[in-house]
């Protein structure tokens, strides 16, 4: 990624991480404030409306009490046409007490009421609660529910009738539908919107006025009127069954023991709001836009020098050594373009004498070259000429030793034999290391023919019988799938020598082992498939191999052997490589030593796989 583009990418990030997260957190912000200054508004409305109310209750408390300060009210006198006709007229008059007006003696019994009601002259008061209250007080008690039936949806506001001595002498009351009376719908006929409820509830919680299309019957929050009743003011954030949010306000109505509670869904209240919102939210992002735009342009007008400077280090590179004029910027950019310059200058002068340099070193590396090959040669020469002399001299040794006591004639019948049969073995040793030396002159000519692997070992182990028997070894063969043939393309006879020698070395290995060596007469033959190559691994008992030895062991005239030439197993390498494989050499893991050789299968090469090769490796997998 370029650096314009990081750049970029780091502008992108700060905008709308940095710019974009303190949005989301101003808007946030803003959004709950205002919903807190809208809960707060309407905790005000219903402060505002109740305090009314309670107004209107004043005014009805003390409109009964002037009634009952009249003259016409006077309970000792046993005569009621007075009280009737100022009762007629309170209610003809007065559009408070729109229901009645009674009046009640002091043992509870009514006396009359005006207009004339059954349940109220038939009802008699003594163990209403509210006539209890007014026996003891002597301001007006306003309570809910009709006189004498605890009916909901009515409000009685009474007065006692006390004698000259302050003695109780009955009880004046007044009794109003509050829905059908304007002093209480005026104060809730505002604004509810479409959604906006509003309630009234007495001391016991219950529901005497309502108003707006969606009241129910109760209000949402019982916890908003169960603090409203205990004389708080506040509000509350409610969910309804349907997941709708709504907000309920609510204030206490004077000391009567009333609440007033405002309810109005929350979406609706969001109108204003979220205009405000979305002028918000687009000029956050107006402001993201512009810090995005700002980033573009300063990535492209900080990057641009960067990328003038790249093309002169690539003209550079490809041999362009113009001359590159001093950069007028006095920054870190400009500071970077003049080093530039500098370098190519120091660059053209170096290339003028590089040539010339080059040329001379190269005729001393070639020189040298030259005489580390002709050493090398020599070295190789030397040793080879060193091995083959140390296996002449041994052989003319014998051979000249043997000469001479034949020569002599007093070698007895026994001796004469013994030395014609060493004879006969120095010179097979000596065609064995011609044979060798040809061998390993040259690459091997392959005739190449697809030959079971199996049979070559079991040819291997025949031809090496005489050499096991002598060794007193019995090889252990584990042939892969029971013996069951294994095609590979090779040319027989050079791997059947590569075999011989193998098991030749094994042989040894184990029989011929240095004294106190722990060795353990064992050899094991085994062939494998290995991701489809055919391993072979022959295995000895015997005290395996040196660290020294394992470095050099297939380097020709290496050999731990006092009678070997230390061909035999660079010779093995050659052929097995020639056939497209692998040889190395490993610990066996019961003691000893094995060697591996790995060739590919018959099949391995273009064309179908032999029946019984598919069915090996399938065997193998």
């Amino acid at each position: 990624m370029s650096l314009r583009s990081r750049l970029t990418l780091a502008f992108l990030a700060v905008a709308f991480f940095g710019v974009g997260a303190t949005g989301y957190v101003l808007i946030a912000r803003s959004y709950r404030s205002a919903l807190r200054q809208i809960a707060e508004q309407r905790t005000l409305i219903a402060e505002n409306r109740a305090h009314a109310l309670a107004d209107e209750l004043s005014l009805i408390a003390a409109e009964l009490a002037r009634l009952g300060s009249m003259a016409e009210v006077n309970l000792a006198d046993n005569d009621m046409e007075p009280e009737k006709r100022l009762l007629y007229f309170a209610h003809k008059d007065s559009a408070i007490f729109n229901i009645a007006i009674a009046i009640f003696a002091a043992d509870g019994r009514p006396l009359w009421s005006e207009p004339p009601r059954p349940d109220l002259l038939q009802a008699p008061a003594a163990a209403a609660p509210w006539f209890e209250a007014v026996r003891d007080s002597a301001v007006p008690v306003i309570s809910v529910g009709p006189v004498g039936t605890g009916a909901a949806r009515e409000v009685e506001v009474a007065l006692a009738v006390r004698g000259t001595h302050g003695e109780f002498l009955g009880a004046i009351a007044g009794i109003i539908d509050p829905v059908q009376s304007k002093l209480f719908t005026e104060k809730l006929s505002f604004d509810l919107g479409t959604s906006g409820a509003a309630w009234m509830v007495g001391p016991a919680g219950e529901v005497f006025v309502r108003a707006g299309e969606h009241a129910s019957a109760t209000p949402a929050r019982e916890a908003a009127t169960r603090r409203v009743l205990r004389g708080e003011r506040g509000y509350e954030w409610g969910d309804d069954a349907a997941g709708r949010q709504w907000l309920v306000a609510f204030a206490p109505v004077g000391d009567v023991g009333w609440g007033l509670l405002l309810r109005q869904a929350k979406d609706e209240l969001d109108t204003d709001l979220e205009r405000q919102l979305r002028a918000l939210a687009l000029i956050l992002g107006g402001g993201v836009f512009l810090a995005v735009a700002f980033g573009l342009l300063f990535s492209r007008v900080m990057t641009r020098p960067l990328r003038e400077l790249a093309a002169t280090a690539r003209d550079i590179a490809a041999g362009q050594r113009a001359a590159i004029a001093e950069s007028p910027r006095h920054d870190e950019i400009g500071d970077l373009a003049n080093a530039l310059a500098s370098m190519t200058r120091e660059l053209t002068q170096l290339a003028s004498t590089l040539e010339q340099k080059v040329e001379a070193r190269t005729r001393e590396l070639s020189e040298a070259q030259a005489a580390l090959v002709e050493s090398n040669r020599l070295a190789t020469i030397g040793k080879t000429s060193a091995a083959i002399a140390h296996e002449l001299r041994n052989a003319l040794n014998g051979l000249g030793m043997a000469i001479d006591l034949v020569a002599s004639g007093k070698a007895p019948p026994d001796t004469a034999q013994a030395v014609r049969r060493q004879v006969r073995e120095e010179i097979e040793r000596l065609r064995g290391l011609t044979e060798d030396l040809t061998a390993f002159a040259g690459p091997p000519k392959l005739q190449l023919a697809e030959v079971d692997l199996h049979d070559l070992v079991r040819n291997a182990l025949s031809l090496s019988s005489a050499r096991l028997a002598e060794a007193g070894l019995e090889p252990e063969l584990r042939l892969a799938h029971g013996g069951a043939p294994l095609q590979v393309s090779c040319d027989a006879h050079k791997l059947t020598g590569v075999l011989i020698n193998l098991v030749k070395n094994a042989v040894e290995a184990v029989a011929f082992a240095e004294p106190g060596r722990q060795v353990s007469r064992r050899l094991v033959v085994a062939t494998r498939i290995d991701a489809g190559a055919a391993v072979l691994d022959v295995e000895d008992g015997g005290a395996g191999l040196s660290a020294d030895a394992r470095r050099h062991l297939f380097e020709p005239f290496f050999t731990t052997k006092h009678n070997g030439t230390g061909l035999g197993l660079a010779i093995a390498r050659k052929v097995v490589e020639a056939h497209g494989g692998a040889i190395r050499a490993g610990d066996a893991p019961a003691g000893g030593a094995v060697f591996t050789v790995t060739l590919p299968l018959a099949w391995a090469r273009p064309g179908p796989a032999p029946a019984e090769a598919r069915e090996a490796a399938a065997g193998a997998d």
